[in-house]
């Protein structure tokens, strides 16, 4: 029997990581999308939906923007440091007084409905159950 190594010889590099999470993570709303689209008799973009959590906490999420001041971007070019947007979900409280968040925003959600063959306007981007609090600004 042959088997095929997850990994390549050039290994996991953070480029394939981020390839593979968002293939991931927009496989299911891209094909709920699409049983949507061809299912839809009605005009207009068709509003995704997320399952319900199933955890016993309210969940609150903060946008961060990282920056390392240390090194320049290579790929940007001089005079620009690398930076990080990530956002951190944690377990919190009273945070229905917080807006809830979208999936993902609609200039990415569009982008991931062309790059699949879709029409840009096809679908809405889900609200989420994760409310934005905390100490962003």
């Amino acid at each position: 029997m042959t088997t095929t190594p997850f990994m390549s010889r050039e290994g996991m590099t953070r480029r394939r990581m981020v390839g593979a999470t968002l293939a991931v993570g927009v496989a299911v709303p891209i094909g709920v999308a699409r049983q949507a689209w061809a299912a839809s008799t009605a005009s207009g973009p068709v509003q995704l939906t997320l399952p319900v959590p199933t955890g016993p906490y309210p969940v609150g999420t903060v946008p961060l923007r990282l920056v390392d001041t240390s090194r320049t971007d290579p790929v940007v070019g001089p005079g620009h440091h690398r930076e990080l947007l990530a956002g951190v979900w944690y377990p919190a409280r009273g945070v229905r007084r917080y807006p809830p968040v979208r999936w993902t925003s609609p200039a990415v959600l569009r982008a991931l409905l062309t790059s699949g063959g879709f029409p840009a306007d096809v679908a809405v981007a889900p609200l989420t159950d994760t409310r934005l609090c905390g100490w962003h600004k």
